[in-house]
């Protein structure tokens, strides 16, 4: 799932960023949430909601600074705020890319808001177009899941 417009400081503006997600992620149900105004996101997460119910891992694309994140162009809404509109997904992984989003505030804020969080993954400076391929590819990696191992010989037991 993702929410929000990709910041200009990480794709050129006629990048679809919401082909990009699906390239990355061909095997996974995705609902991408692009929206304009605030009213349109609350919106457009309660239809995601509705239609996806619970989702494993959201990533939110977006500006944002230790304070808050700017989704829409109706402003800065805080680490709290934000953490309210994802707690009805009960998300346990979260991927922000935006910057200082990993910040301790605003970390602190979403698990604060989302009881099932287990893990967060976010940069606590600025994030930069360059260094926004390599962070999408570990993204991919994380939500692939590991290769199973070959069962081993069977265990010794005791007579």
């Amino acid at each position: 799932m993702m929410a929000g417009n990709a910041p200009k400081t990480c794709f050129p503006r006629d990048h679809d960023f919401g082909q990009l997600v699906k390239t990355l992620f061909p095997e996974k149900r995705l609902a991408i949430v692009q929206t304009s105004s605030e009213g349109k996101l609350q919106e457009d997460l309660a239809n995601a909601f509705q239609e996806h119910g619970r989702v494993r891992s959201i990533l939110i694309v977006g500006h944002s600074n230790e304070a808050g994140l700017v989704l829409t162009g109706d402003g800065l809404r805080t680490w709290s705020v934000v953490g309210n509109w994802l707690q009805k997904f009960e998300p346990e992984f979260c991927f922000l890319a935006a910057c200082r989003a990993g910040r301790s505030e605003a970390v602190r804020d979403l698990f604060k808001r989302i009881k099932t969080l287990r893990q967060i993954y976010a940069s606590p400076t600025v994030l930069y177009k360059n260094q926004t391929p390599p962070a999408f590819r570990t993204l991919a990696l994380l939500q692939t899941p590991a290769p199973r191992r070959a069962p081993g010989p069977p265990a010794l037991q005791r007579t």
